[in-house]
């Protein structure tokens, strides 16, 4: 048993600093591309794309509030662009929103299960995150990935709000039960 643990630790002391070094990495592009998305709000950037996606987000979703729209394109912005974790901020925030028009209800609404569907199968024009991982994995193209990320994240999305809009239909013809 001695003689297992010794042959072993050198290949757990390498599997831990190569494990530090990727975390390290990642953490990296996190707040690089965190930074990049204040930079373009700070610069108007996100409010030029925001105000893009805005009449395309009144047809998706049923809110007329331009806070909640407000922060639900700044959100898909920066899923656009491929940087999910600089979204997050944005995502809570258009959530909490959504929740205060909701009247703080424990079932959400239907623009709170769209927007759910819409961060869970984001459209992403440019996969940033992902391009970085394959560059740090040492990948010889590591933007070979982008038309078929495109391809898929769209398809993921019409598809899911397809399957959303029958299901919130449906469950509209029910009759409620109280």
């Amino acid at each position: 048993m001695q003689g297992n643990i010794s042959q072993m630790l050198p290949v757990i002391t390498e599997a831990t600093g190569n494990c530090g070094s990727f975390v390290l990495k990642l953490l990296f592009l996190t707040s690089f591309f965190s930074g990049v998305i204040q930079m373009g709000e700070d610069a108007g950037l996100m409010q030029k794309i925001s105000s893009f996606l805005q009449p395309l987000l009144k047809r998706i979703f049923e809110t007329n509030n331009p806070k909640i729209l407000k922060k639900i394109s700044i959100n898909i912005s920066a899923n656009l662009l491929g940087i999910g974790n600089a979204a997050t901020p944005s995502g809570l925030a258009a959530m909490e929103v959504l929740d205060e028009e909701n009247n703080q209800s424990p079932h959400p609404s239907d623009d709170m299960c769209r927007f759910v569907l819409f961060n869970t199968c984001s459209i992403q024009l440019i996969p940033t995150t992902i391009m970085g991982l394959r560059a740090m994995a040492g990948s010889k193209n590591p933007a070979v990935i982008v038309l078929p990320v495109i391809m898929v994240s769209f398809f993921s999305l019409m598809t899911g709000l397809l399957i959303c809009n029958l299901l919130l239909r449906l469950n509209k013809k029910r009759k409620p039960l109280c």
